[in-house]
Parts: structure tokens; C-alpha cells; sequence
């Protein structure tokens, strides 16, 4: 009874009209939510009371693998009621199954992969079509995949330290590949909860996680760079105060070569580089956010500081002073002034030797630039030259001799 009745073709999403910027009109939302659910809420009553109040050694006749994938596929659904409903009974599912809890989590996995790789490219197939619930355009929009990842924060804060190997595999080949999606906007909270309790059990998973953010950072997706910055500040925070904790140290019984620290410095220059970049946006939003980032101490201290042998100190410093100089911004380019003497005032002599090293540079690459510049000229000229020496030595081979003067009469004849 409760398979027939939860176990049903899932409500295609409604087809919306978009503006030029992408948005969904106001006046077109159509309500999302399910007209038959007062009849599933009971269904569902049912199901969590069974799951409660069933034996455990009974419960696996009733709730099989079969039961627990179909039942996991049903968080397609629009309707957030039944979403809700259905993180309760999987929680309790979870909680009393003890032989299957790690089938549970590699069928939740194999429905987040589902998403991220199979989304990407929507076949004409409707039942494809409907189960990942895309919009009229054909694009996944990730429902479900939210919920599926508060139930996954709240077995991964379960975890016992040190992680196995299985835990380190679902983070790396499951939680960070979902930075990939374009609608990354609709569940990063969830998904940063979850990789923040992975790298407070294990600091050295924070540069993984760092190193595969700085792979997949968009180009062109504003909102998503503004998540990803405060995800990086957020994670090196984590991971520094995780580090000052003694316990961490005994805990996970680090080495030279796997150490945080050794690993955060291997990542300092990709990771100050691409935070520059931010810093230098025309964007205003992620030039905004990216200097509330470099106005932490803490975080200077941890990524800029600690990689300065390698002039990494150097990349922020070029970055500010090309702000003042160049960017459009006002906002933005008093954000800069402001980083600029916070940084003055923590590294006063780091800051001088990269900014006389900078304007050595600036100098340097103007000159070359001017060089560069003369010489094209140069090119243009003597090409101009040749072509015309080839048009006047085609012309001269065209035009017919001239005829030689005829002997004019004598004048006694």
C-alpha cells in the first residue's frame, strides 16, 4: 500500500517564461506544491510509525535496498512538504537499519552523481526528463539534492576520527564535484556544512577541497563567485583554528610532507592569485566581497604571509595598486585604500618591498611595452614599403613599351 501510493510518476515542473537576464516572472509562478498531499501525509504517517515502532530485526523484511532507492528518487518531488516528511523518515530509516546504513549512503550518493553528470546533458527522453525535474528550458534545477545533503551533514558529523577511506572517497568524488553545476546557488549551504564537518576532522582535506574550487571556479557566474569566496574564507578559517587545537595535532598525528600548514603554503600562490583576480573584478559584488576577505588579518596571515618567499604577497599588492589606478568603481577602488592600510599596518615592510618591486615591474613591462609598440610600427612601415614596391614592379611589367621616335626629315630633302 505505501509503495503504490509514494511510488508514482513525479509532477513535471511548470513551464515559466524568462526575461533577457534569465529570471522567472513574478506574475508566472504557478504553485509548486502537491494537491494530493493531505492523502500522502497519511501514507507518510504510516510509514514513520512502522519504521519506529517495528523491530529491528523485523524492519529489513518490510524496508529492503529495492524500497530505500525508490524511496530516495522521490525527493524530485516540488512539493517541500513532502521533501520535509521524507528527511524524517529517512533519518529514522538510517538511525534504526544499522546493516544497511552503508547501502543508504552510497544510494544517496549514486542519486547525487546522477545529478551532476547525467543533468549536464538531458536526453529527449521524457522519463529522463521528469525525473530530474528540469524547467522548459531543459536545465537540472537540483531539487532534492538540498535535503539529501542536510541528511549527509548529519551522518558525516557521526563520523569517527580518524575518517576511512570510504568517507574520504564520497568527499572527494561526490561532495566537491558539486561546485560544478550551475545551480550550485540552490543548495551551497547544505553542501558547505558538510565539507566544514569533513575538514574539522581532518584539516589536511581542507586543500583538496581548496585546490578543486580554484578548478572549477566559473568565469562568467557572479552569484556563484561570491559563494565560492566566502566558502575559501570560511575553510581556511576552519582550517587555522582546527590547527591551534593540541588535540588536532595528537589526534590526527600529522607529518612534515601532510601537515595543513606545508599544504596551505604549497596552495598560497593559486590561491592569492585567483582571490586578486576577484579583488580586480568588474564586477562590483565580487570586487566587494573579495576585499572584505583581504581585510581579515587572520587570513592574510595564513595564506599571504606564509607564502611571501615565493612572492606571493607580491600578487595582492600589484592587485590593489592596479584598483587605485584603473578600476571604474569608486566603492570599490575606497575598498581597495582601505586593504591597503591594513595590510601597511600588519606587514609594513612586505608591503613596501612589493610595492617597489611592483612599480620596478610596472616599469619594466611599460618600457617593454613601448618597444613592442615601435617595433609593430616599424613592421608596418616596411610592409607598407614592400607591398608598394611590388605594385609598381607589377605595373612597369604590364604597360607596352614605348614606341622608339621616328627620324625627323632632313631639311635639304
Amino acid at each position: 500500500m505505501i509503495s503504490a501510493n509514494l511510488f508514482r510518476p513525479l509532477r513535471p515542473r511548470p513551464a515559466h517564461h524568462y526575461d533577457d537576464d534569465g529570471g522567472r516572472d513574478e506574475d508566472d509562478d504557478e504553485d509548486e506544491n502537491d494537491a494530493s498531499w493531505p492523502h500522502l501525509s497519511i501514507v507518510y504517517d504510516i510509514l514513520l510509525q512502522l519504521v519506529i515502532n517495528l523491530e529491528p530485526n523485523t524492519l529489513p523484511n518490510y524496508i529492503d535496498h529495492s524500497f530505500i532507492v525508490r524511496l530516495l528518487n522521490v525527493f524530485h518531488t516540488q512539493d517541500e512538504r513532502e521533501r520535509n516528511r521524507l528527511k524524517i523518515v529517512c533519518h529514522k530509516i538510517y538511525s534504526r537499519l544499522h546493516t544497511s546504513r552503508s547501502f543508504i549512503r552510497k544510494a544517496t550518493a549514486n542519486v547525487i552523481l546522477d545529478y551532476i553528470f547525467d543533468s549536464e546533458t538531458p536526453t529527449s527522453s521524457s522519463s529522463r526528463m521528469q525525473y530530474y525535474n528540469y524547467d522548459c528550458r531543459g536545465i537540472g534545477i537540483g531539487i532534492g539534492i538540498g535535503d539529501l545533503l542536510e541528511i549527509w551533514g548529519s551522518i558525516i558529523n557521526g563520523f569517527s576520527v580518524p575518517l576511512k577511506e570510504e568517507h574520504r572517497v564520497f568527499l572527494s568524488k561526490v561532495l566537491v564535484p558539486l561546485h560544478r553545476p550551475k545551480e550550485m546557488q540552490a543548495y551551497h549551504k547544505q553542501l558547505a556544512y558538510c565539507i566544514y564537518q569533513f575538514v574539522e576532522k581532518d584539516p589536511r582535506l581542507g586543500a583538496e577541497v581548496l585546490r578543486s574550487i580554484l578548478k572549477y571556479w566559473p568565469k562568467t557566474n557572479c552569484h556563484k563567485e561570491v559563494l565560492l569566496i566566502g566558502e575559501v574564507e570560511e575553510l581556511v578559517d576552519r582550517m587555522t583554528m582546527t590547527l591551534e587545537s593540541p588535540a588536532a595535532e595528537k589526534q590526527n598525528n600529522y607529518q612534515y610532507h601532510n601537515h595543513p600548514r606545508v599544504l596551505l603554503q604549497a596552495l598560497a600562490l593559486p590561491l592569492c592569485t585567483q582571490m586578486t583576480k576577484c579583488l580586480s573584478s568588474w564586477n562590483v559584488q565580487v570586487a566587494e566581497r573579495a576585499h572584505y576577505v583581504w581585510m581579515k588579518e587572520q587570513f592574510v596571515k595564513t595564506v599571504a604571509v606564509a607564502g611571501s618567499e615565493e612572492g606571493v604577497f607580491g600578487v595582492i599588492v600589484g592587485g590593489i595598486e592596479k584598483n587605485l589606478r584603473e578600476h571604474w568603481s569608486r566603492s570599490v577602488r575606497e575598498l581597495s585604500q582601505n586593504v591597503k592600510q591594513v595590510l601597511e599596518e600588519m606587514e609594513p615592510e612586505l608591503y613596501a618591498a612589493a610595492a617597489a618591486a611592483g612599480e620596478s615591474e610596472d616599469s619594466r613591462s611599460t618600457s617593454m611595452r613601448w618597444r613592442r609598440k615601435r617595433e609593430r610600427r616599424w613592421e608596418r612601415v616596411e610592409m607598407a614599403a614592400q607591398i608598394n614596391q611590388f605594385i609598381r614592379d607589377q605595373l612597369q611589367c604590364k604597360l607596352p613599351p614605348s614606341p622608339s621616335p621616328s627620324p625627323s626629315p632632313s631639311p635639304s630633302s
